[in-house]
């Protein structure tokens, strides 16, 4: 069994623009890469350990995906997982993820 924090999918390096919204407040910031789990944002305004907000991927077909912050690198960014991922996200994703791994 792998230990927390021992990834279990591949990450592909991509950098999309995404929008991090939580309550009334929003910051932009950039993918670093991406996983069918969760993602690395670049941003110098990281939120905290354990926050939950939605993102919004900047693609011709937005993908929206509710996230926690699961690491934090101060001024740098957030590793963060997705959560309760809808059906049509996930094709979405799962596409994205697929063009990615093509190259």
């Amino acid at each position: 069994m792998n230990s927390a924090g021992t990834r279990r999918l591949p990450r592909y390096e991509c950098a999309i623009a995404v929008v991090v919204a939580w309550g009334s407040n929003a910051i932009v910031g950039l993918t670093r890469n991406i996983s069918l789990r969760g993602m690395f944002i670049e941003t110098s305004e990281p939120l905290w350990r354990n926050a939950e907000f939605t993102a919004r991927l900047s693609l011709s077909e937005p993908i929206e995906l509710d996230c926690i912050v699961r690491h934090v690198e101060p001024a740098e960014g957030m590793g963060v997982e997705f959560e309760n991922v809808p059906e049509m996200e996930r094709q979405r994703l799962e596409w994205l993820i697929a063009s990615l791994a093509e190259g």
